[in-house]
């Protein structure tokens, strides 16, 4: 019976995590077609499923579900089916994307932008991953975009001397809180390992690690627990 009790609580806690997602999806004024997005809930694992118009709409969806109190994490199984109006050939894509690289002041020259299929691939070096994320999230924009594979490399850079310690106060900046975060360093990658006490704080905790000079790439490993 215990057993049955707390399965069944556990079901409701679901559902209305689930509800409470639909309904932030409709209050949220830039996301449009919420009532094509079907969500479920497990554990605080919120799943998405259905179709969306545009690249844009997936990540904003997503940005929008991580937000909701009580979500852990997302898996977003969205798929990008662009209507007529918003259809644009690879040619079209393509010149798009390389003039927007080429005008975004916080991008290096040297990019460079390949389409197939409406999926857009990155290639080239860039100084710092900031740089690297900044690039793909412009391309998520733009109209007829079905998706990015962002092969960018982030150069070599010669780390602070106690870079652990650096990305340590950085996330203290953040969280105004005691977070148990562990940071690992080792030839450019950076582990995060630890608890927070939600989504939001996980992402200004791997946001402040992208930030530290001589960072190629983070390894989130921290566990949401509200």
């Amino acid at each position: 019976m215990a057993g049955f009790k707390e399965r069944a609580k556990e079901f409701v806690q679901e559902h209305e995590l689930a509800d409470d997602v639909s309904d932030e999806l409709s209050y949220d004024p830039s996301i449009v077609g919420s009532d094509r997005v079907d969500v479920s809930a497990a554990e605080g694992v919120v799943t998405l499923e259905g179709e969306v118009d545009s690249l844009a709409q997936r990540w904003a969806i997503e940005r929008a579900v991580r937000r909701v109190a009580g979500v852990t994490d997302v898996n977003n199984d969205l798929v990008v089916v662009p209507p007529a109006n918003l259809s644009r050939t690879d040619d079209q894509i393509e010149n798009a994307v390389q003039t927007l690289l080429a005008w975004t002041a916080t991008l290096p020259a040297g990019i460079n932008a390949t389409v197939a299929g409406g999926w857009v691939t990155l290639e080239g070096t860039v100084g710092f991953h900031f740089q690297k994320q900044a690039a793909e999230n412009a391309v998520r924009q733009l109209i007829g975009v079905r998706g990015v594979e962002n092969k960018l490399v982030v150069a070599t850079a010669e780390a602070a001397q106690d870079i652990k310690t650096a990305i340590g106060a950085a996330i203290r900046r953040r969280i105004d809180h005691p977070v148990e975060i562990d940071v690992a360093y080792d030839d450019g990658t950076v582990t995060l390992r630890g608890t927070v006490h939600s989504s939001a704080e996980r992402r200004d905790a791997e946001e402040s690690a992208r930030l530290a000079p001589g960072v190629r790439n983070v390894i989130d490993e921290v566990r949401v627990q509200p």
